[in-house]
C-alpha cells in the first residue's frame, strides 16, 4: 500500500488480504484494520494482534483461514463500530481513460 500520511502504516508486514468472498463486509474492516491500525489504537485486541501478525505478509481469509490468529477475529468486533461509526470509507468506480478522447467541456 502506498500512504500518503507516514504515520500511517500497516499491521507488520502485510502487504494483501485475501477475502474469504468478494461480497463479505468484514473485508472493509479487515482492510482497514491491517492497512491503517492507527485508527484502531483504542481496541484492546490491537496490540495482540500487532504481536501474532507481526511476520504476516498477507492474510488469507480464503484458503489459508487457519493461519489466522483468532484475536484477528475478536479485533475485527472491537473494530466494527469505529469503521461504521467514525471513518469516511468512499467507493468510486474507475475507468480507464485514453488523455485524446477527454472531452474537453
Amino acid at each position: 500500500p502506498h500512504y500518503f500520511v507516514k504515520t500511517i502504516t500497516p499491521i507488520g508486514k502485510i502487504k494483501a488480504i485475501i477475502p474469504e468472498s468478494l461480497e463479505l463486509k468484514d473485508a472493509i474492516i479487515d482492510a482497514c484494520v491491517a492497512f491503517a491500525p492507527k485508527f484502531f489504537e483504542k481496541c484492546p485486541t490491537l496490540e495482540q494482534v500487532k504481536k501474532e501478525c507481526s511476520t504476516m505478509t498477507s492474510l488469507d481469509f480464503n484458503l489459508s483461514k487457519k493461519e489466522i490468529p483468532d484475536s484477528w477475529y475478536s479485533l475485527r468486533e472491537e473494530a466494527r463500530p469505529i469503521v461504521e461509526k467514525e471513518l469516511n470509507i468512499v467507493r468510486a468506480r474507475m475507468n480507464y481513460l485514453i488523455p485524446s478522447k477527454i472531452d474537453e467541456r
